[in-house]
């Protein structure tokens, strides 16, 4: 894979990627490996932090290090509860070793993924080599911590964040929630295919005849919470003779409760993003796009954005999206009238009405489904996801002054000396 004829890559900045979240972990932000893929192979250097990547997925002709934390194995057991604050506490003193591992690198811009420990390191080595730093947000992840950690994140983000050469937040929900927060607006980089993505003009032929069985094809990771959403679709289809086809990932208690339901289909793991859009394009007359409606993920729910959505609008199907109405998933698609038959009380019926209904009327699944390959290509097409990043990096190859270091007003940063005073930060309040 080549660079976009677009992008010159000498207006492109050496760049280096340390994080703790491994860029080929399709639970990470995929977007960015699928664009990463792309740059230039001399000027990227990718540093693993606590997580070290698959080698096997790894982009082919980059150099990769890691730089973990010497304790990183403990956070893995019952001392993590003790270890986490100290490793949140510590991250900005590993700039300095972080300097002398980059070196020879001699990295001209700075991206990392708001998540863990490692982001801290890369803000503060930023911050001391007065690089741009490109600081990405996928999750809400700062609302999952607590206490002395959430207080002391929070408040080197107030810092850090404004100060960022870009802002790269996944929604324009989490953009508005952010600038709300900490006082600075971000760029909304949405969830990407790849490069080399499999594009269709129209639905399958199929889609407008007769489906018979009706078969509902979900695809991604599954937690138990939406292990309940697929019971429900499953008993919803069970009533009028459907299956449900699921490309899945799941603890193995998880997935023996699915498969539990008659009409369930466990399919294997499907490596390749193109494999899975062809073959839900086979056999499936719908895409599921379940999203959590426990109260406690509501934060996350509100502001992040299913990565799914990038490939199951590349199917061609007709889409369903099951959701809570503050969901970013459902907001979208109120946004995008026609785009998803769209579900929001947790209820069996509603999902039996909603097959129903696509069952019924044949027009009115090829229109969802061509509506879903239009809104799916102009937000998630991976021109759009290149052109984003890569315009932001040539600027800030271009302006090279980058976050200024205060060496006193870091020190103070650090240490956090006046932290019980810091207020918590909340989330946003429901209109």
């Amino acid at each position: 894979m080549t660079i976009s004829p677009l992008y010159d890559s000498g207006s492109l900045p050496r760049l280096l990627y340390f994080a703790d979240t491994p860029i080929e972990d399709r639970m990470a932000f995929s977007t960015l490996y699928r664009v990463l893929e792309a740059y230039p192979k001399n000027k990227l250097l990718i540093i693993e932090g606590n997580a070290a990547s698959n080698p096997d997925r790894r982009i082919a002709g980059v150099t990769y290090l890691q730089f973990k934390l010497v304790w990183a194995r403990l956070l893995s057991t019952r001392l993590d509860r003790y270890l986490s604050p100290l490793a949140t506490f510590y991250s900005p003193f590993r700039a300095n070793a972080l300097e002398r591992l980059v070196r020879d690198f001699r990295p001209e811009a700075v991206i990392t993924m708001l998540w863990n420990y490692a982001w801290g390191t890369a803000a503060a080595y930023a911050e001391r080599t007065k690089l741009p730093l490109h600081l990405i947000v996928h999750d809400d992840w700062v609302m999952s911590q607590a206490g002395f950690e959430r207080r002391l994140i929070d408040r080197r983000l107030r810092h850090w964040y404004p100060k960022a050469a870009s802002r790269l937040c996944v929604s324009p929900y989490m953009v508005e929630e952010y600038r709300r927060r900490y006082e600075a607006t971000g760029e909304v980089l949405y969830p990407s295919r790849s490069a080399d993505a499999v594009v269709f003009a129209e639905p399958p032929d199929r889609l407008g005849r007769a489906c018979e069985p009706f078969t509902v094809a979900f695809a991604g990771r599954i937690p138990w919470e939406y292990a309940r959403a697929l019971q429900r679709m499953a008993t919803a289809l069970r009533t009028i003779g459907g299956r449900l086809l699921v490309f899945g990932e799941a603890a193995p208690e998880i997935a023996s409760v699915i498969c539990q339901e008659p009409n369930v289909e466990w399919r294997q793991r499907v490596e390749s993003s193109q494999a899975l859009i062809r073959q839900c394009r086979a056999e499936a007359h719908t895409m599921y796009v379940p999203m959590s409606y426990r109260e406690q993920d509501r934060p996350n729910a509100e502001v992040s954005f299913p990565s799914k959505l990038a490939d199951c609008t590349a199917v061609g199907l007709p889409l369903i999206v099951d959701g809570p109405e503050y969901c970013s998933a459902v907001r979208w698609a109120r946004e995008n009238p026609g785009v998803a038959e769209v579900v929001t009380d947790r209820s069996v019926d509603a999902l039996k009405k909603t097959v129903a209904r696509l069952i019924k009327d044949g027009a009115h699944r090829l229109q969802l489904a061509r509506e879903s390959i239009c809104r799916g290509q102009e937000y998630f097409g991976f021109n759009r996801a290149i052109s984003t990043l890569y315009s932001i990096l040539s600027a800030s190859q271009q302006s090279v002054e980058g976050l200024r270091y205060d060496g006193a007003r870091a020190l103070s940063l650090i240490l956090s000396v006046d932290l019980d005073q810091a207020e918590e930060v909340s989330p946003r309040v429901p209109k």
